[in-house]
């Protein structure tokens, strides 16, 4: 069987998850849908059997001819409506390499998933294993289909973060992804899709590490899909073939056991890949956002008090009762949610010079409250917040070693040094250490444990990660074993988590990385960006960021406030909040600084937030513009529950935009049945048809520029959906 069959019993390009059904193309199948295809599960796992989607060298041969060699073995893992996980293994006659791939099925959402690893099992070394790609398969048989790529950038701290891009795949010529430095979504996104002839396919790279995919048009094959792991740095050694991307290249010891990245593919078959982007949502949401606790994560309010970055207990303490006296706490009739306690809470090796020893990032290292200025640790800081019924947020970043620390001075031999210190002089905690993963893991427990509420247990972990580890890894790696470092370091911050998972079944996790560069799909599994990006604040960028952001993740977050206006520059004050509206919306004032007009404006974009949050989280979304970092232009999206028959449209007319009045036609609606549409700046409300909605539009009049507006929508009873 051809190996470009594979997508084809998954349903690439037949349109078989298609389901038209009330104005909306993706309709989750019913059990007895998703249980008549379990048959397509098992023939597309015997395809990757017979034409393994992904391939190495071993001792010099390809694995093309090898794995027909060697005997497969196959094991159904679980078997639930909609999904099958099986395991096959491979294993080469002399006994020293293993090769298994574990293998998900997503029959309901016609998707796939493959995560590859190598073990040698044997008590010898085994041989060379080298060109390592954890795909390498055929995404469509057609060499002339007009195939269009659409990527996104990843985070870099810009207004374009997140932007949408499109490239046009031509014979011959290898286009390339990959982002910078190490950590996965530094400046490139790990997802994208591929479409031709209004069908395609969405591609995930799970990886929290070095990345690289290729997709290249074959005269004779078709389009064909490369990605793997890769050491090459892109900045300093640029490639145009993945071949040349310092691909895996290793021999494993005797029991040595490494792993590939996860790779997703997702067919979809409709009248625009932007629509089938809420096809990714839906999965995202029902088979990969983290359950903490056994359920999906919520919408939140947190606000970190408006205190700098090397704050006090009294600090801590007078900002949470000044909160209180204001009413914005929920004990209070108020809205915040959680008490954020970010960076600089540990202590800071005081003989460094003046200034230096007041520079929160310096003091990373040291896992414990500073003992000058939090002298009861951070117990009474999140036990008034609990006190006021807010939960409790804590960053750390234990990656991250700075000189002079306990982990420097105490462990210096599970430090890697950096190999340029006049460009950082930061030292990476090497969590393929299993000695650095075992301390890493007791004293963050311990941190969880006791450095909270009298009874409780900290409810998010926030984990930075400010530092690049590309070329720390590299530097470590020694001859003949190119990006064990790399492998070894990503799977045990993977396991990291998993083990402070496991111990408190409850606890959030926020993965921060410099404001979202590690949201890989293997990050987000066990994670959510509660800041999806450092670049804060500013209108446009982050109108544009909710624009690109949300065609993949249902959840993530940002933080403003009425204190970050640019002194009135970027527009009224709620313009800017509204263009940063998230499904984590942390906001605060400085309670030394603030006025009366912005508690108010605090208190109103919080109610506002409060009356949407469900409709921003766990929707379908649907840009009604075109993305544009323009000031000339108008921006707006829909956020749209099918089931709920309830959705929330944001426009926003920027300062430069001529036109006063705009129409905006939205989707997904019931053409049969009647929407309460409300304003939130005019009051009241009005019944317009699904069919008006979907056709005619729903008009906005924004006469000042900049300006926006808020439309919440609720589909009344009586309808036919």
């Amino acid at each position: 069987m051809d190996r470009r069959l594979f997508l084809k019993l998954l349903g690439a390009g037949t349109g078989s998850t298609a389901l038209a059904a009330n104005g909306n193309p993706f309709l989750m199948p019913t059990v007895a849908q998703a249980e008549v295809r379990s048959d397509t599960a098992d023939a597309a796992i015997s395809e990757f059997m017979a034409n393994p989607p992904f391939s190495f060298n071993y001792a010099g041969q390809s694995s093309a001819i090898l794995l027909p060699q060697w005997r497969a073995v196959r094991r159904k893992v679980s078997s639930s409506p909609g999904r099958s996980e099986e395991l096959v293994t491979w294993r080469a006659p002399s006994g020293e390499l293993q090769v298994q791939a574990a293998i998900v099925v997503y029959e309901s959402f016609a998707a796939t998933e493959w995560t590859v690893s190598f073990a040698n099992p044997s008590s010898n070394t085994s041989q060379r294993l080298s060109a390592v790609l954890a795909a390498d398969t055929i995404i469509n048989g057609s060499p002339t289909a007009p195939y269009v790529l659409h990527h996104f950038n990843g985070s870099a701290q810009q207004a374009d973060d997140y932007a949408p891009q499109t490239s046009l795949l031509a014979p011959g010529e290898a286009q390339l992804l990959f982002p910078v430095g190490g950590r996965p979504s530094n400046g490139t996104w790990p997802y994208f899709n591929v479409s031709w002839d209004n069908q395609g396919v969405m591609v995930a790279v799970g990886w929290p590490g070095q990345w690289t995919t290729q997709l290249l048009i074959d005269e004779q094959e078709g389009l064909r899909l490369k990605a793997g792991m890769t050491s090459a740095d892109p900045v300093l050694n640029s490639y145009g073939d993945i071949a040349d991307a310092m691909l895996l290249d290793t021999f494993l010891e005797a029991g040595e056991t490494v792993r590939t990245p996860l790779i997703v593919l997702m067919p979809w078959s409709a009248e625009s890949w932007l629509v089938a982007q809420n096809k990714w949502r839906r999965w995202m949401a029902d088979y990969n956002l983290p359950r903490f606790g056994g359920s999906l994560p919520t919408p939140i309010t947190p606000t970190t008090g408006g205190l700098s970055l090397f704050p006090d207990q009294s600090q801590e303490l007078s900002a949470i009762d000044s909160y209180v006296r204001r009413g914005t706490t929920t004990d209070h009739g108020g809205f915040y949610t959680h008490w954020w306690v970010d960076a600089g809470w540990y202590a800071i090796p005081s003989w460094l010079p003046d200034g230096w020893n007041r520079d929160w990032g310096n003091g990373v290292g040291n896992w414990f409250p500073d003992p000058k200025r939090f002298p009861h640790g951070m117990r009474p800081t999140f036990q008034r917040a609990k006190d006021h019924g807010m939960k409790s947020v804590l960053w750390s970043e234990p990656e991250r070693v700075g000189i002079g620390t306990e982990l420097f001075d105490k462990h210096r031999d599970w430090l890697i040094a950096p190999p340029d210190p006049a460009s950082d002089t930061s030292f990476l905690l090497d969590f393929g250490n299993v000695d650095a993963w075992a301390w890493s893991v007791e004293r963050f427990d311990t941190i969880i444990t006791n450095q909270v509420a009298l009874g409780h247990e900290l409810d998010v972990f926030r984990q930075d990660f400010n530092m690049d580890p590309l070329d720390y890894w590299n530097a470590k790696d020694v001859p003949g074993r190119i990006g064990m470092t790399q492998v070894k370091h990503v799977t045990g911050h993977l396991a990291f988590w998993d083990e402070l998972r496991k111990r408190h079944p409850h606890l959030w996790i926020d993965s921060c990385a410099s404001g979202g560069r590690r949201n890989d799909l293997e990050t987000m599994r066990r994670s959510v960006p509660l800041l999806r990006s450092d670049y804060q604040f500013e209108p446009t960028g982050n109108q544009c960021q909710t624009y690109g952001i949300s065609l993949w993740l249902p959840y993530y977050g940002t933080g403003v406030g009425p204190q970050t206006t640019n002194d009135g520059a970027w527009g009224p004050g709620q313009y800017v909040v509204r263009s940063s509206l998230a499904p984590g919306y942390a906001s605060s004032v400085d309670v030394g600084t603030a006025s009366e007009e912005d508690w108010a404006l605090l208190r109103t974009m919080n109610e506002e937030f409060v009356r949407i949050q469900d409709d921003l989280l766990y929707s379908d979304f649907y840009p009604l513009t075109e993305y544009s970092l323009e000031d000339d232009v108008w921006m707006a999206f829909q956020f749209d529950r099918p089931a709920a028959g309830s959705g929330v449209v944001l426009v926003f007319r920027r300062p430069e935009a001529q036109a006063a009045t705009m129409q905006f036609i939205l989707h997904g609606l019931d053409a049969n049945s009647q929407y309460r549409i409300e304003n939130f700046d005019l009051g009241g409300g009005e019944l317009v048809s699904g069919k008006s909605l979907m056709h005619k539009g729903l008009e906005f009049s924004l006469l000042d520029a900049p300006a926006s507006a808020i439309v919440h929508y609720e589909r009344q009873s009586g309808g036919s959906a």
